[in-house]
């Protein structure tokens, strides 16, 4: 039938799946290397599709020609080696319990190079590492695992045959372990299709997703601790859970405490930490966990009030356990969560003001002990000065000296010196003897009578020449 169609695009059949016949006589097709996707189809025989009357109108030196005798070197194209999805998965397959699903995909390439396309098929699975990290990873199909049964591959590799595990409903705690493989097969799962040969390569994805099964276990809370606890010191109280779930799970429940206490990092700042309880540290004597884990049983720290200074210990971990002290408590089987919070508050306690007055008294006898120190400083001080000033100078040349001082000009330096060791030796000692001097015994007497140190030194000196 002329339509007048020159060419033909392979996106115009995308959708014509059930497409198995196309009539195009009299149609002046161009044979080139746009229609060269049909022409290797009706070539292959490997599509449904069958096509009559096609021949080439362009270009001349194919004209008349029937596209089932055009080669690949009348075309005379670049990617004569291209693959052509021919039939491919559907972007996402439903799946429940016990059904069975084909997945297939086919190809088309250059004739030559038909034989050498290759399919492999992957999945995307979660793995957990050996530092505890979870990942996704890429693993080829079928598995080599404990679901390799429910996997079969067709020879040509272009078929997968996917078996979902029997999971029987509502899902019960002895039939657990098929529901983890349905859950781990069909959760949202990723696979993907390889399709290559030596020139060319196409990926193709598809995701198969598991109907939600009635489960019959959701963890009801039956009694609940308080919102808030207001202690006090030398008090126990006893904080109780219970809950109730689907009887098959009811011994399948746990209970963890925690609680979040603040802690300095390596680097110095401060975070709020969950951590669990009983802990294993300086407080774990104040809590006991019932061994069923729905009491904990707290003791609070025995503060004697006023606070003195010989029980900080004890008043800092009063603070640390019940200073708006959040706990937790989380309650689950394998498929229900809960998490209930609570509150310790304390009560304030009173501190005693002796503290202060000791501060007072610490004070004073520090400023004393200063005190007798700068006293102690200052007699000293005056002392040596004292000393400096009765210790004889070298002899100078001074007019205002009697004679009797100028004649001391004559003396040796020897003489100087042992009458400076002389006159330290009587000023050390306060020991003055008349009988050293003689001839001024008048004048000694007198210089000595008086206050002023620098009318001694020179009459001290004369009584020693003499």
């Amino acid at each position: 039938m002329d339509n007048h169609i020159r060419t033909i695009s392979r996106a115009a059949f995308k959708d014509l799946t059930s497409l198995n016949r196309l009539h195009l006589t009299d149609n002046p097709l161009v044979c080139d290397c746009q229609l060269r996707w049909l022409i290797v189809t009706v070539q292959a025989g490997v599509s449904n599709l069958t096509v009559y009357g096609a021949k080439c109108s362009e270009p001349v030196h194919l004209k008349g020609r029937g596209i089932i005798e055009v080669t690949q070197a009348d075309l005379n194209c670049s990617t004569h080696d291209t693959i052509e999805i021919l039939k491919a998965p559907n972007a996402t397959y439903d799946v429940e319990p016990n059904v069975t699903i084909v997945i297939a995909i086919d190809a088309i390439t250059d004739p030559d190079w038909q034989n050498q396309i290759s399919y492999k098929w992957f999945w995307y699975l979660p793995v957990t590492t050996s530092t505890g990290d979870q990942i996704i990873e890429k693993q080829p199909i079928p598995p080599t695992s404990r679901y390799d049964k429910y996997f079969k591959l067709s020879l040509s590799g272009k078929e997968l045959t996917f078996t979902i595990p029997d999971v029987k409903t509502p899902v019960m705690a002895d039939n657990i372990a098929e529901y983890d493989l349905y859950q781990d097969l069909t959760d949202d799962r990723l696979f993907s299709i390889n399709i290559s040969h030596k020139f060319d390569h196409r990926v193709v994805n598809f995701t198969v997703k598991g109907k939600e099964l009635e489960k019959t276990n959701t963890i009801e809370i039956l009694k609940a601790p308080n919102a808030t606890y207001d202690v006090e010191p030398n008090m126990k109280i006893v904080i109780a859970i219970d809950v109730i779930t689907d009887p098959d799970w009811q011994h399948q429940i746990s209970y963890k405490w925690f609680w979040y206490l603040p802690v300095i990092t390596a680097t110095g700042d401060q975070i709020i930490e969950k951590q669990p309880l009983p802990p294993t540290s300086s407080y774990d004597k104040y809590f006991k966990l019932s061994l069923s884990g729905k009491e904990l049983t707290f003791t609070i720290p025995d503060v004697k009030t006023p606070v003195m200074a010989d029980n900080t210990a004890e008043y800092d971990l009063y603070q640390d356990l019940t200073d708006d002290r959040l706990f937790s408590i989380n309650i689950s089987h394998k498929f229900d969560y809960r998490v209930v919070n609570f509150t310790v508050k304390g009560k304030e306690l009173e501190k005693t003001k002796a503290s202060t007055s000791q501060a007072h008294v610490y004070i004073g006898i520090g400023l004393g002990a200063v005190v007798l120190v700068v006293t102690a400083a200052v007699m000293i001080f005056i002392r040596q000065k004292r000393r400096r000033h009765n210790t004889p100078s070298s002899p100078m040349a001074d007019p205002a000296l009697t004679p009797i001082d100028a004649g001391r000009g004559n003396q040796t330096r020897t003489e100087s010196i042992q009458m400076g060791s002389d006159f330290v030796r009587f000023a050390d000692h306060d020991v003055y003897n008349s009988s050293d001097f003689v001839d001024e015994e008048n004048v000694t007497t007198t210089s000595l009578q008086s206050n002023d140190p620098q009318s001694r030194k020179p009459l001290v000196a004369r009584s020693m020449v003499n």
